[in-house]
């Protein structure tokens, strides 16, 4: 009887600790590079920007100042005339990086996303309908995260990050491109899948980032200054240290966001 007693705290043990460790919550798109302090996968996507847009157009009306100066410039695309109107409006470009997104706009972007992924978690912690949304106000929910562009060291970390070795071997192996950068023996240059990547498109390091060089250029919490390189440089230029400037929107910057968790 003794034996059985003794055992069993080791039985409860053995099958409850497991369940008792609480899952940790991640921001949404995010990957954790430090102590509550996280990175999106990829670059932000068009179908992402858009999402914004529908809010500000429902929330202000199309004619609005709220709207209308988050539009992002799509007569960047001076060699490529047809993506002036598909490559952020089309379908087909759902889920290639936003472009023609000036600093100020992909700041105002993370602030966004930041009221709604706490409304989120709120409504879902709760258990509350997504009706509710049209009368909380958002100084009622919790902080828990808090979307930004990635300060500089955050963003050279993860570019310092290398490959997961069996990633890293089937590269070498298929002699995969790791990213999508200026080549000068490209011929078809009407067609944008050529010069811009799909997001996710090339292998992730080891951190499960994607397209942290190449691609398109992105911005960082410093105004003006992008790092990684896009499509319209040569990959030899595109290294953790080099900066790369801007002043207005281009077809070659993006950005992604960084997340800092506040607290549950």
């Amino acid at each position: 009887m003794l034996k059985h007693i003794l055992i069993l705290p080791l039985l409860l043990s053995f099958f409850t600790i497991p369940f008792l460790k609480k899952k940790e919550v991640l921001p949404p798109g995010c990957v954790k590079i430090g102590e509550n302090i996280y990175i999106d996968q990829t670059e932000v996507k068009n179908v992402d920007y858009r999402e914004y847009l529908h809010w500000l157009k429902r929330k202000h009306g199309e004619r609005s100042v709220e709207f209308q100066t988050m539009l992002p410039d799509t007569n960047l695309w001076v060699i490529f005339k047809a993506h002036k109107i598909s490559y952020f409006r089309s379908g087909a470009y759902h889920y290639y990086p936003v472009v023609g997104v000036s600093y100020e706009q992909a700041v105002a972007y993370c602030k966004w996303r930041s009221d709604r992924v706490n409304e989120y978690f709120y409504l879902n912690e709760n258990k509350l309908s997504f009706k509710v949304l049209d009368t909380l106000k958002i100084k009622n929910v919790p902080r828990i995260f808090e979307y930004r562009l990635p300060t500089r060291k955050e963003w050279e970390q993860v570019a310092k990050t290398d490959y997961d070795p069996k990633e890293l071997k089937k590269i070498e192996k298929k002699k995969l491109e790791t990213g999508q950068f200026f080549d000068p023996n490209r011929t078809k240059r009407s067609d944008v899948k050529v010069v811009i990547a799909k997001c996710g498109a090339f292998p992730p390091n080891a951190l499960n980032v994607y397209e942290i060089f190449g691609n398109v250029a992105e911005m960082i919490d410093e105004k003006g200054i992008a790092k990684g390189g896009s499509w319209k440089h040569p990959k030899e230029e595109c290294t953790v240290d080099k900066d790369f400037t801007y002043d207005i929107p281009n077809n070659w910057l993006g950005f992604r966001c960084a997340c800092d968790k506040l607290g549950l």
